[in-house]
């Protein structure tokens, strides 16, 4: 699972769903894995960039953070 994933629709659900700082708390949370991963990641380049791809093991972790923080889960287009 090395694969690459788009984080894009991940962090839209989230500012649709969390609270006004959720994407400053899940970068913040997981800065550990963005520094381990080599991913430079801000709240500015998710509001500006159309796709914004990581590693499939990152993509994961963001996914369980930004659900544990807005206390639902992300449905992905695919688990429709």
């Amino acid at each position: 699972m090395d694969g690459k994933r788009d984080v894009i629709p991940l962090f839209n659900w989230a500012r649709q769903n969390g609270e006004a700082k959720v994407i400053d708390r899940i970068l913040v949370k997981l800065m550990p894995e963005f520094i381990r991963h080599n991913c430079q990641i801000t709240a500015e380049d998710i509001s500006q960039k159309e796709r914004l791809d990581v590693p499939s093991s990152l993509y994961i972790n963001i996914k369980k953070s930004a659900e544990d923080i807005i206390g639902t889960a992300f449905t992905e287009k695919g688990d429709l």
